[in-house]
């Protein structure tokens, strides 16, 4: 073969190894699609390089070698686009989960604050100075003028009806 190839030569190299490119390269891809996709950048590399081409090589050797590179090209790029398809499946995964929990406490929270418009009036008064004013039951039993058993059992009575309440909407929201 002389150091140029010419288009007739071209279609004699194509017709000879064609489907030896295509047995190899798809020995490496194991797809139809992508494995002709390759075949058919292999022959352009060819022909676009056959002025650098090294006589000396065989075009079996010279195709072969470019079809393992664009094997190997294909590959990479697959598992990069599977990689960021992956990672974007995960970003959304993770977001969707975020605004779901945000969107579960919100209700939770509108939930409980219903929960409590709900209770008796004193329960919700003594509730809202144990947990939101953080005053212990003697300073909630001086100020109502009650005993610091009653502060307990109103507060244990609240706490009951709150988690009835909540699991209730739990059970419902979920």
């Amino acid at each position: 073969m002389g150091k140029i190839i010419t288009y007739a030569n071209f279609t004699k190299i194509y017709h000879q190894y064609v489907e030896e490119v295509y047995s190899y390269s798809f020995a490496i891809l194991k797809d139809p699609h992508s494995t002709q996709e390759v075949v058919q950048i292999t022959f352009i590399n060819f022909w676009d390089s056959r002025h650098q081409a090294n006589p000396s090589i065989s075009p079996k050797v010279q195709l072969l070698r470019i079809a393992k590179l664009r094997s190997i090209d294909h590959l990479r790029r697959e598992a990069r686009t599977k990689t960021r398809v992956f990672n974007l499946e995960r970003i959304d995964l993770a977001e969707r989960e975020n605004i779901e929990a945000k969107l579960l406490s919100e209700e939770k929270i509108k939930s409980i604050e219903h929960a409590i418009d709900q209770l008796p009036e004193k329960r919700k008064l003594i509730l809202k100075m144990a947990k939101l004013e953080n005053k212990s039951h003697k300073e909630i039993a001086e100020l109502l003028s009650i005993s610091v058993k009653t502060v307990e059992n109103q507060l244990l009575q609240a706490k009951r009806t709150l988690r009835q309440k909540i699991a209730a909407f739990l059970y419902n929201f979920l």
